[in-house]
């Protein structure tokens, strides 16, 4: 195993100004990063649940997935579906969200180990593997209790 440590960075139109600044918090802390954007992907016409080629290649071989969300839910692109595929492939998954977002993706909702605001001050300490939940008053939400379905 290499010590190459590759994260990933998935975006929209609405968060690309987000990219440089995650890029480079992401590059302080030793990671390689590619970045794809969910919303472009989206408009290839491919089957139901198939992710679209960059999307696939930004994510192969990758240690960590940070999505940045927008403000709108509505503007998510194929977000949801690549935080599905991350967690099927046991990536390790942050959600960064603009403004004062209530509500994500199931599955990043379900499987993140993060999810805080991308201006806000957790960011790096996110990104360095600490568990957390931020508000969007920036506060630290309290640990959350997931309710997981046992197999039979």
């Amino acid at each position: 195993m290499s010590d190459h440590r590759k994260a990933c960075i998935i975006y929209v139109p609405a968060t690309a100004g987000s990219v440089a600044k995650v890029r480079a918090e992401l590059e302080e802390q030793g990671f390689t990063v590619c970045e794809a954007d969910a919303a472009e992907a989206a408009d290839g016409l491919l089957p139901q649940g198939q992710l679209p080629q960059p999307l696939i290649d930004c994510m192969d071989g990758t240690e960590l997935c940070v999505f940045l969300l927008p403000a709108m839910p509505v503007d998510d692109g194929l977000i949801g579906a690549c935080a599905a595929a991350a967690g099927g492939a046991d990536i390790r998954m942050i959600g960064a969200y603009a403004n004062a977002r209530v509500v994500f993706p199931e599955a990043l909702d379900e499987q993140a180990e993060s999810i805080v605001r991308v201006e806000g001050p957790n960011l790096a300490e996110a990104i360095s593997g600490s568990p957390i939940w931020e508000k969007p008053d920036g506060q630290r939400a309290a640990d959350r209790e997931i309710t997981r379905v046992r197999c039979q």
